[in-house]
């Protein structure tokens, strides 16, 4: 919704993104109001179930009815793996779109050895990336452990997010981008859950232009 993908920037800088003829910045009410929204939405997988299709399978193929078997989260920007969603903080889940791994130390003895991607992610320590400026060269030396956080999320939740216009639609197996770049002219796409549909509508116009068109 236009509220999650745009409530964090309003709140820290009190006006719109884009200031135009045809904008204004946002009241002291308007802000307090978005102040008072919370940064995240939860929605527990039991919401999607139907009791009627739930225990007839034939019934349920029938109608081509999906069953949502995760909890969903929607946030404006993401989450960083391997942490509580109650120890995230606002500045991840307003701004992140990248993460910077490291082994994460174990003291397993275990002799199972597991190849999945997905075990491999596991075994990563997760921090918040900032891309260094020209003149902050800080970080170059780790460019090979950079990713998109949400391709190193493996849940449990399925995380609904936005904030990366740039990477445009996003289908990992535990998250879904609908960042198009509305605000630059491109789309406005939404999800229907739990059939995981997509959807979309083309912007009346350019609202924001690019500032920096390397973004």
């Amino acid at each position: 919704r236009s509220t999650i993908n745009h409530m964090c920037t309003a709140i820290n800088e009190g006006k719109r993104d884009c200031e135009t003829k045809n904008t204004s910045p946002l009241s002291d009410e308007d802000i307090e109001w978005l102040a008072n929204l919370p940064y995240t939405i939860s929605i527990p997988k039991y919401f999607w179930i139907d009791p009627d299709l739930n225990n007839d399978s034939n019934k349920n193929k029938e109608q081509g009815t999906k069953q949502q078997h995760e909890d969903v989260i929607v946030v404006h920007a993401g989450l960083i793996p391997g942490i509580q969603l109650e120890e995230q903080e606002i500045r991840t889940m307003c701004t992140i779109r990248d993460v910077i791994s490291a082994p994460l130390e174990t003291n397993s003895d275990s002799n199972v050895i597991d190849v999945s991607l997905e075990s491999s992610l596991k075994k990563l320590k997760f921090s918040y990336y900032v891309k260094p400026s020209n003149l902050d060269n800080s970080n170059g030396a780790a460019e090979g452990n950079i990713q998109s956080w949400a391709s190193a999320w493996v849940g449990p939740q399925l995380v609904i997010f936005g904030h990366d216009a740039k990477r445009g639609l996003q289908f990992e197996k535990n998250a879904i981008g609908l960042d198009t770049g509305c605000t630059y002219g491109k789309k406005l796409t939404g999800i229907i859950l739990p059939d995981r549909a997509i959807v979309d509508v083309h912007a009346e116009k350019e609202y924001c232009p690019i500032k920096n068109k390397k973004r």
